[in-house]
């Protein structure tokens, strides 16, 4: 959502309304990319020094549909998201989650961050980056929003 205008969209594509959920929209575990870096992380440490192969998942173990989070967004961002419903992708399911028992026990880990958190960083990260890459006078266009929560991050 937050890339819209840089891939030269000017509506976000909703594939689908008319799945078994809330809403109608797919439902997906949206994860913070802070909390699936630190996911990453402690899964090297637990495998580092094993032979054994291990396959787990990395998510909130929470399913938000696509309309939630595009509503959570603009909520969040004090932005309007411009959205068409298109007709389903071929293959998708309506709903997909992590199950996150064996990640939690076996790492130790779990999420800190959550779908209002994604929505904020996510704006802040892309409009902190036009300003970097479109120079000082970009930056007048757009009031950047500060984040204080940026301590969590270590």
């Amino acid at each position: 959502m937050h890339k819209l205008p840089q891939a030269g969209w000017k509506k976000l594509k909703i594939f689908g309304d008319d799945y078994p959920t809330l809403d109608g929209t797919g439902v997906r575990d949206y994860i913070h990319v802070v909390d699936l870096a630190k996911g990453h992380i402690a899964a090297l440490k637990a495998v580092l020094f094993q032979e054994d192969i291990i396959t787990l998942n990395l998510g909130t173990g929470n399913g938000t549909s696509v309309l939630e989070l595009v509503k959570e967004f603009e909520k969040v961002n004090k932005v309007k998201i411009p959205y068409i419903i298109t007709e389903r992708r071929e293959g998708d399911i309506a709903e997909c989650w992590t199950s996150i028992d064996f990640a939690k026990d076996y790492l130790q880990w779990k999420t800190l961050y959550d779908i209002e958190d994604m929505c904020r960083d996510s704006w802040n990260w892309q409009r902190q980056l036009d300003i970097i890459l479109l120079g000082e006078s970009h930056s007048k266009q757009i009031e950047v929003q500060s984040v204080d929560h940026r301590t969590r991050f270590s």
